[in-house]
């Protein structure tokens, strides 16, 4: 990643410092999971159990669905309006 990776700097030392005080996440996650917008449309257990250590960056390819609509929508797509340098924009 970049010189400002948030992931490192900022998401990673909380989920650690958190694992390293309860490495089940039986204290923290679920409470972690309902502070998110949508946790009310949610089930979410009081107890949820790590099985193991956070991952922090996973690959994951897209929806073949999303695919199918880029495809089929060529004229809906759109150029994002980055404002940033040129050479910040090609690695984009």
């Amino acid at each position: 990643m970049g010189r400002f990776d948030s992931s490192l700097t900022r998401v990673q030392p909380i989920f650690k410092a958190l694992y390293d005080k309860d490495a089940s996440a039986k204290s923290w996650v679920g409470k972690f999971l309902k502070l998110g917008s949508r946790a009310g449309q949610c089930d979410i257990p009081d107890i949820i159990q790590l099985t193991h250590q956070p991952i922090f960056e996973l690959s994951a390819d897209p929806p073949k669905a999303f695919l199918k609509w880029l495809v089929s929508n060529p004229d809906r797509l759109t150029y994002p309006n980055y404002k940033c340098s040129p050479k910040t924009m090609r690695k984009r």
